[in-house]
């Protein structure tokens, strides 16, 4: 079992070492924690060094402390697929919410397994947006992040809720409607590109 520890809470953002570099969790990996009683699950969306992963809880942080453990799960979060899951009701964990009985076997796919943006946008309306059910840190080099923080608007215009987290990082709660996720942080990274290169069209290719 791949153990690690809590270094570091800064709100839904949780920092996570373990013992060495080859024990590191991949990106999109789910990591679990206990917090008062209950199973809390967290996704590694960076390695930032020191054999540590930065990590998006997916349920609130409160409680949470250094030195807690956190183990690896070795995957990444799954949610069930199938016709056993129509009209069912289910949490971004694939636990069912409606009731109804457990879902015992079924066939479950990575979550962030989906249909490239590049396709979705074509059609959707990029100015629409969609919350998202935890914030997704995108940490830019010194000028894309200096272009973003100053252009936050523009991000707006373009359907994205963008926040200044600080230390090159940003933070973003919102996304043009069907933007999958793990899409977010490469066309965050495109256009602060555009921004810095004063493009004026801002919508990603």
């Amino acid at each position: 079992m791949n153990i690690g520890k809590i270094v570091q809470v800064m709100g839904p953002v949780v920092d996570v070492e373990f013992e060495n570099k080859e024990s590191l969790p991949k990106i999109k990996d789910a990591l679990t924690v206990e917090n008062g009683g209950k199973r809390s699950v967290m996704e590694v969306a960076q390695h930032v060094g020191n054999n540590t992963v930065r990590c998006i809880m997916l349920a609130a942080s409160e409680g949470l402390c250094r030195d807690m453990e956190v183990t690896a799960t070795g995957h990444g979060i799954s949610v069930p697929v199938g016709e056993k899951t129509l009209g069912r009701l289910f949490n971004v964990l694939g636990d069912t919410l409606d009731g109804g009985e457990s879902l015992v076997l079924v066939d479950k796919h990575a979550a962030h397994e989906r249909l490239l943006y590049e396709e979705l946008k074509k059609h959707t309306d990029l100015s629409r947006s969609q919350v998202l059910l935890a914030p997704v840190p995108v940490t830019l080099s010194k000028e894309l992040y200096g272009a973003a923080v100053n252009n936050l608007e523009a991000f707006a215009r373009l359907g994205f809720g963008v926040e200044d987290f600080g230390d090159g990082m940003l933070l973003v709660r919102e996304v043009p409607v069907l933007l999958e996720q793990q899409d977010t942080a490469t066309v965050v990274e495109e256009i602060a590109g555009k921004l810095a290169a004063h493009r004026r069209d801002l919508t990603p290719q």
